[in-house]
């Protein structure tokens, strides 16, 4: 964010500007003067704390400066709140720390912080509005998915704040509408002190069959344009005389096989379905017509036949044209080729339809790359997650070689053309695992630009199946890269965090907060060493539970200095609480006669 800066004194002094060798030794001899850093949350939340970070460092030497004292004051724009303030004293590092609680509800958006400063004579402010967090969460469900005409759908809906607390009494409005944007319902919401509530839309008989849009929306000073939405279905649906079932021979197909599929119907009290007339279509495109209240159906290759006596029927279908939109479309890895199977009874001429989808693919393993929270830089090791999967979407425990462009992590030999090898990383039973390293070496200058890096994943699992990828990252630019890494991700209560904090910046100094909720419960400085890492622990805090974000973030870096970007890395670690409802039941004994009363104790927990 950008700070407003005012600098004061007895002289005109222009600490930032170019100076001469004369005025910087001059400057370098004033004893009160400081250069003044702020740094504060850019959207904080109402009800919540909120910690201003101030650091005065010398504009010529960039020594911290101790003993500067500073005030703070933060006033709200809607005039209903009294002003907050806050007052430290730079320690021996030059940093001080101002806190503000924030009230629980503010009618307006902003607010304006002014930090001041001052060491003898010489004072400096800096002074920012600060965006507050005013976004709702709404959780709209509805007891089922899928209505008849005639039914009532009843609508439920839970809002709550940027701090994930119950809003009370909000005023709101739910809107049901169909495809074509109409509102078919509408009807005021008030939430209960639980952020709850609920309203109920008796379907009318001649609702038009579809999808419909469930809306809450709500529209004040406060929350402005603020919704949730969730879609059901209204549909006509029968119970069937009989089910069709549809089983292909493979779980997915490669490139020269076809595909063996068996149909067969049985009626529903058990009895299989004979000599019924059968008819497998190839469906290219399969869309509801709201405005006509019908399926638009494009239909391919056609296979028509009878049951046998064991009421079942086997068709043979050729994947050919499947495979050869695979070898256009290089993207596509994967598709899925719909079919839907209809079946006639010849007793009673009902019949009914089984969808289902073969998949083909181009390879036999999938592999997919993330960088997860990481970003890549020149100087730091690459960072990577692979997965690896069958087609059908099974985890595959496979070998993954990792190669690189030769230019870019080796000198290239003459006529040598072939990708320079970095890693060979095995995929766990869930089909993953991380790539860490090599480092991705700096340019000739040392200096990071950002450019592409290509590389090259081949997996292959213990019988030779063999998948490829291909990749393109792209280098960070601007801000230097922060990354946090932890011994472990998930720790038991009273355990401390063992962290480790790397940069493509050496000796870059740097804030940590262990984050809950919003609420910041440890915070400490560190500074990179020469190696660009630092490693610290985090102790154990009451209230590390669930989700706890370690943040590592540059709360001193004057602005512009990384092209209006942000320097900071986060990792998360898991405090798991046990959030199951205890229901503890006894009975007064362990046996009854016939007609008497048992009497129990339930304990609910």
């Amino acid at each position: 964010m950008r700070w407003r800066l005012r600098v004061a004194r007895r002289r005109q002094l222009r600490p930032f500007l170019p100076i001469s060798a004369t005025q910087a030794s001059w400057l370098q001899r004033e004893p009160d003067l400081f250069e003044l850093r702020v740094a504060a949350p850019r959207k904080p939340r109402e009800g919540q704390p909120l910690r201003v970070r101030v650091r005065a460092v010398h504009p010529v030497s960039g020594q911290p400066v101790g003993g500067v004292r500073v005030t703070g004051k933060v006033e709200f724009d809607d005039g209903k709140q009294p002003e907050l303030a806050a007052e430290a004293v730079t320690d021996s590092d030059g940093n001080a720390t101002l806190d503000f609680k924030l009230p629980a509800s503010v009618e307006d958006d902003d607010c304006d912080i002014t930090v001041t400063a001052r060491r003898g004579d010489f004072e400096q402010e800096a002074s920012q509005e600060l965006d507050l967090d005013h976004s709702l969460q709404f959780l709209i469900t509805t007891d089922k998915p899928l209505y008849q005409p005639g039914q009532t759908l009843h609508a439920r809906a839970l809002v709550l704040d940027s701090a994930r607390r119950a809003v009370a009494g909000l005023d709101a409005v739910l809107e049901i509408e169909d495809e074509e944007n109409e509102t078919v319902f509408r009807a005021p919401l008030k939430t209960s002190r639980f952020g709850v509530a609920s309203v109920d839309w008796p379907i009318p008989e001649g609702a038009r069959l579809g999808s419909y849009l469930v809306r809450v929306e709500v529209d004040n000073e406060k929350y402005e344009d603020e919704e949730g939405a969730a879609s059901v279905r209204v549909s006509r649906y029968e119970l069937p005389n009989f089910a069709v079932a549809a089983q292909p021979d493979r779980p997915y197909y490669l490139p020269g096989q076809s595909a063996l599929v068996e149909i067969k119907a049985d009626y529903l009290f058990g009895q299989p379905v004979r000599r019924a007339r059968v008819r497998v279509v190839r469906e290219t495109e399969r869309r509801w017509n709201y405005k006509e209240q019908k399926y638009d159906v494009r239909e391919g290759a056609k296979h028509e036949g009878e049951f046998d006596e064991s009421g079942r029927f086997r068709v043979r279908l050729s994947l050919a044209d499947e495979f050869k939109r695979l070898g256009e479309e290089s993207w596509l890895r994967f598709a899925d080729a719909g079919y839907a199977a209809y079946v006639t009874d010849p007793t009673t001429n009902r019949t009914e339809q089984r969808r289902f989808t073969l998949r083909v693919s181009r390879d036999p393993v999938h592999l997919y790359v993330t960088e997860g929270g990481y970003a890549q830089a020149e100087g730091l090791p690459l960072a990577l997650y692979v997965s690896t999967y069958y087609p059908d979407g099974t985890p595959a425990e496979c070998e993954v070689r990792v190669s690189g462009e030769a230019e870019v992590f080796a000198p290239r030999r003459a006529g040598d053309e072939s990708a320079a090898p970095l890693r060979t990383v095995k995929t766990n039973r869930y089909g993953v695992a991380k790539v860490a390293g090599p480092v991705v070496p700096r340019g000739e200058t040392g200096e990071t630009k950002r450019r592409s890096l290509r590389l090259r994943f081949e997996a292959r699992d213990r019988e030779g199946r063999a998948g490829r990828l291909e990749e393109e990252f792209w280098m960070r630019a601007g801000a230097p890269v922060v990354r946090v890494e932890t011994d472990k991700v998930i720790y038991a209560a009273g355990d401390p965090v063992f962290a480790e904090i790397a940069s493509d910046e050496p000796g870059l100094p740097l804030v940590v907060d262990a984050v809950v909720d919003g609420r910041a419960l440890h915070s400490e400085r560190v500074r990179l060493d020469g190696g660009g890492r630092a490693r610290l622990v985090v102790p154990y805090r009451p209230g590390f539970e669930n989700r706890v974000n370690v943040v590592a973030y540059a709360a001193d870096i004057p602005e512009n200095n990384y092209d209006d970007s942000y320097a900071s890395g986060a990792h998360t670690v898991i405090y798991p609480r046990d959030r199951e409802l205890k229901l503890d039941l006894r009975f007064e004994r362990a046996t009854y006669e016939p007609g008497e009363e048992a009497g129990a104790t339930a304990r609910v927990r």
